[in-house]
């Protein structure tokens, strides 16, 4: 899908972004023919381009929209998650970058600040560089962003940096493929590049560093390559691992000429660790004390300490390895968490060490843990449930967090040996009863069962103690059902104390979902088909208008009675008569897919995409769409409480809640037909073997080009069309004369682009 620029960016800063300083400056490549911009559009379309689903047809959708929706409001948490990015700055605050967004401390990291929401989804922080109190700079790998107002509004930086660095002389630079841009007023405006891509890198610039004033410092496969003049001119220093091979990169860190160097090599069980005094010109090896595969380095260069977080071991504890004398000697101290992913040591001896749960800061001489969790909790919610409008439980990487206000404060109730949780689920057995299924990173199985709304939780009984069930379902009462990947079936009658074996219809196979109604009869997807049974014995396949390939995405029984499956890509389906037959209510709700459904107990179903949430009514043939999120998220839990509002737990962006607008049944001038948008939609067949349609929808009259580029960046097919009013349109590509693979689509109106992918067989 196509993620706009922020609209309420003003005109005149988007534009200076492309502007040059000098008539000599050469602009962005993005800006020029030949070689770069064709290495420019393979960067960008590689990041910014959706993934075509299989199934994804070009049917119009047919549903109701408002024309103002309403947003989803985002709670304060639990959020942080998985933070990949900290910077101490200057004037004394501290900044983390997660997947979640960018947080804020100025109380030496005890309590955190979320800053706004960049305007794009994105998977992994790449870079946060802080220029001033008021100006930020982020990469992430769907593009960089700039702020001037401290964090309260971001606009987008139009170039697909890969890497951000600055120094303390205030230039600020990007790494773009093979070179260097410079911009000497925070990000505004760009100069360069200055390192150009041929003839100066033998390889792929993996990263930037700024080690003292006027200093920056590239880093290739083969080549250190040095500045002085805060990247205007560039010399080359010899690696120290030149001589050997199978590197996979490495990072830069130090203070002034002392500097350090991490490379990950393909060929060793152990992280090269180099050091050096002089700015690069010599380096000594240090011997690290621990496995690649296990170590987490940070470094204090002004004093001279290395430190290592051993970060998975045969306890499930994290451990501190600390040395003063460039690795000669080592402590050992335990920790009280395991999962770290960053660490970074502070001048008086602290160390910051960011986990799947957010920020812990241990104290660097006693190797004891300070103030854990400092205000970060998790932005990933594997599981949530809704006891009641204000209390939720939600579980996140490595513990379950419970509101009693309806999200806006949240505390641990559960903490699970304090490794990373690697699939978690809820289901609720009656009034303020729940049971939470999970299984830890030591592969440890767990279940909890809670009697109060999960204030206190007890281990209980497990069908397997050596694998984790694919599925989990409630009949709302006290039966359970658990299935497992190897054919097996588990039911407990009685809250999980015992437990009896069953079989599903197809052995051997992952359960993508099941569900147990009020009468006991079992369903489970399996092999994509889905048959029921009244005794885990005996199974039948179901007639009605269910499709042939089936990607479930939720089947769940609502308390009318009736049986409802949501399918990824084939919309909804419903069955009356427990099973037996079904019917489709408005089969490909959306072009993308739905990712999650949900009912209010009440008939009403609701569904959602990620971006837009739709309610379907009881009686009505026709979803209304209610509502949308600023950005598209990845919808992991979604929940419908007893009074009908709607909560979602997401992947990277913590929990979200929506009270839909009162139902509107009535067709007045307020209810119009679903907005279009400028997107290109699923193409299909997938893979195609001949003629692929790619269709598009826009919302005015253009004339749309079509180009698709091969993996290379080579361009393999052009197409135009013209679009007299808004609607849906479609391009045709027969595919004569290329190799099977993956192509790179876009369409373009003159002003906007939409990208996507289309597989050929």
């Amino acid at each position: 899908m196509l993620h706009p620029v922020n609209p309420s960016a003003p005109r005149r800063e988007l534009r200076s972004v492309f502007h040059a300083n000098r008539p000599s400056n050469r602009r962005l490549p993005h800006a020029r023919a030949g070689a770069r911009s064709l290495r420019f559009f393979i960067i960008v379309a590689a990041i910014g381009c959706t993934c075509f689903a299989q199934n994804g047809g070009g049917l119009p959708r047919d549903h109701r929209t408002r024309s103002a929706l309403p947003e989803w409001q985002r709670l304060p948490g639990p959020d942080g998650g998985s933070v990949r990015e900290m910077y101490r700055t200057p004037w004394g605050s501290w900044y983390a970058g997660s997947e979640g967004g960018v947080y804020r401390s100025d109380d030496d990291g005890r309590t955190w600040q979320s800053l706004a929401m960049l305007p794009i989804r994105f998977n992994s922080m790449r870079a946060l560089v802080p220029v001033s109190p008021a100006v930020l700079a982020v990469c992430t790998d769907r593009g960089s962003f700039r702020s001037s107002d401290g964090g309260a509004s971001w606009f987008p930086i139009p170039a697909a940096f890969t890497h951000l660095a600055l120094d303390s002389s205030g230039a600020l630079c990007g790494l773009l493929g093979n070179a260097v841009y410079v911009s000497p007023d925070s990000g505004v405006s760009w100069n360069g590049p200055t390192l150009p891509a041929a003839g100066v890198f033998a390889s792929i610039a993996y990263s930037m560093y700024a080690p003292a004033r006027g200093t920056m410092l590239a880093i290739s496969r083969a080549t250190l390559y040095r500045s002085t003049d805060a990247g205007q001119h560039w010399d080359s220093l010899a690696v120290p691992f030149a001589s050997r091979t199978g590197y996979d990169g490495g990072t830069l860190s130090g203070d002034g000429a002392n500097l350090y160097m991490t490379v990950l090599p393909s060929t060793s069980n152990l992280i090269w660790i180099y050091a050096s005094s002089d700015t690069g010109r010599s380096w000594r090896e240090i011997a690290p004390p621990v496995l690649q595969y296990s170590m987490i380095p940070a470094f204090d260069a002004r004093h001279g300490r290395i430190g290592v977080i051993e970060r998975q071991t045969a306890d499930c504890r994290a451990r501190l390895h600390m040395s003063t004398d460039d690795g000669q000697s080592w402590s050992d101290d335990p920790l009280t968490f395991s999962a770290a992913m960053f660490a970074h040591i502070r001048p008086d001896g602290d160390i910051f060490a960011s986990t799947w749960d957010g920020v812990h800061r241990v104290d660097g001489l006693s190797g004891s843990t300070a103030d854990a969790d400092l205000g970060h909790a998790t932005s990933t919610v594997r599981a949530l449930a809704t006891v009641s409008d204000s209390v939720l439980v939600a579980m996140g990487t490595s513990r379950v967090y419970r509101s009693t206000d309806a999200g806006a404060t949240w505390t641990v109730t559960l903490a699970t040996r304090d490794c990373y949780m690697l699939s978690a689920r809820f289901i609720k057995l009656g009034s303020g009863t729940l049971f939470a299924s999970g299984v830890v990173a030591s592969l440890e199985r767990v279940f909890y069962r809670s009697e109060d709304g999960g204030q206190r939780w007890m281990p209980t009984a497990s069908p397997r103690s050596d694998r984790f069930p694919d599925a989990i379902a409630t009949d709302g009462g006290s039966r359970i059902l658990a299935a497992y990947g190897n054919g097996e079936l588990w039911i407990s009658s009685d809250g999980g104390t015992r437990w009896d074996r069953r079989t599903t219809p197809f052995p051997g196979t992952t359960v993508a979902a099941a569900a147990i109604d009020s009468g006991g009869r079992i369903f489970v997807c399996q092999e994509n088909a889905l048959r029921y049974s009244d005794d885990g014995l005996v199974w039948m396949t179901p007639t009605g208008t269910l499709p042939a390939m089936i990607f479930p995405r939720d089947l769940f029984t609502d308390n009318k009675g009736s049986v409802v499956l949501g399918a990824s890509y084939d919309g909804v389906f419903r069955s009356s008569d427990r099973g037996e037959h079904w019917e489709a209510v408005n089969t490909r709700l959306t072009p993308t897919g739905i990712m999650r459904v949900t009912h209010d107990g009440h008939g009403t179903l609701f569904a959602t995409d990620g971006e837009y949430t739709y309610r379907l009514l009881p009686g009505e043939t026709r979803w209304e769409l209610i509502a949308r999120r600023p950005i598209p998220v990845a919808v992991r839990s979604f929940e419908c409480a007893a009074s009908g509002r709607l909560f979602a737990g997401t992947q990277n962006f913590g929990v979200w809640q929506l009270d839909p607008p009162p139902p509107d049944t009535d067709s007045s001038d307020d209810l119009v037909t679903a907005a279009h948008e400028f997107v290109l939609l699923p193409g299909y067949p997938q893979p195609a073997a001949g003629s692929a349609a790619l269709p598009f929808e826009i919302d005015r009259p253009a004339t749309v080009t079509l180009v698709i580029h091969d993996l290379l960046g080579r361009q393999v097919h052009t197409d135009t069309r013209s679009c007299p009013a808004p609607g849906r349109y479609s391009f045709t590509w027969d595919g004569a004369g290329v190799a099977a693979g993956m192509y790179l689509c876009t369409v373009s109106d003159g002003s906007r682009l939409a990208r996507g992918r289309l597989l050929r067989m």
